[in-house]
């Protein structure tokens, strides 16, 4: 069973290369970057299972 958690999800154009960053704002340790906006998102949805 799966639950289903809403969230405040933050992606930024990166500052230091073409690509994207982003961050769950409820947790803090969550983040992760990716090169396109889909990259990012597909990231950021593995990012809290494998933990900081």
């Amino acid at each position: 069973m799966q639950a289903t958690i809403k969230s405040n999800i933050i992606i930024e154009p990166a500052a230091r290369s073409c690509g994207y960053m982003a961050f769950i704002e409820e947790m803090p340790n969550v983040c992760t970057q990716g090169d396109s906006l889909e990259e990012v998102k597909e990231n950021l949805m593995d990012a809290p299972e494998n933990g900081p």
